[in-house]
């Protein structure tokens, strides 16, 4: 509960971030709109955007800060942490504008996005140009890997069939849900080891 609490001052805190969401919406109509498309190429890009503005907290708000009003919430030491994954996992749940079928896409993004707030956990930098590199750096190795293994090879989706079945899909999102948990925790751990 106290993990909600904290995603939920996680969105209190990056509301003026919030007109962002209009991007899948515009992207969406883009991929309807343009019937040569692949939706494919617009649901990387949508998840791209949601996962350089996943990690708004952790840029936004220092865990290490001895002052501060959540330090004055009846928490544990890492619940704080365990509100910005938290906030993550549901931020990039809205950039996900496409079918069942692309859950396998959501379950790279949650690695990707795992990867980079356990970075943001583990390095604990207050340097603004570090910080934009941990932001950034995941996302576009995420698009520009996703955009050129769908280039050059097209026909992936008859190749890796078991995927992109429900069973296949729904192992490949329980797994990245649990590796993103897992994420969560062990950042957790580290923020707590170096406040400690």
């Amino acid at each position: 509960m106290r993990v909600l609490k904290f995603a939920k001052i996680d969105i209190l805190l990056c509301k003026s971030y919030m007109w962002i969401l209009l991007f899948p919406v515009l992207v969406l109509a883009i991929v309807i709109l343009e019937p040569d498309m692949n939706s494919l190429y617009g649901t990387i890009y949508c998840l791209f955007g949601g996962l350089v503005l996943s990690s708004l907290p952790f840029t936004l708000h220092d865990p290490r800060q001895t002052g501060g009003f959540t330090r004055l919430l009846p928490a544990r030491q890492g619940d704080n942490i365990k509100g910005h994954f938290l906030f993550s996992f549901l931020f990039l749940l809205l950039f996900l504008i496409s079918p069942a079928l692309y859950m396998v896409l959501f379950s790279f993004t949650l690695l990707f996005a795992a990867l980079q707030n356990l970075l943001f956990c583990i390095l604990h930098t207050n340097s603004q140009q570090a910080q934009q590199l941990i932001r950034m750096a995941p996302p576009f190795l995420f698009f520009f890997g996703g955009v050129s293994l769908l280039q050059r090879f097209p026909d992936i989706f008859t190749v890796l069939d078991i995927l992109f079945t429900p069973a296949g899909s729904c192992l490949c999102l329980l797994a990245g849900l649990v590796l993103f948990v897992l994420a969560a925790e062990l950042g957790a751990f580290f923020v707590s080891r170096q406040e400690g």
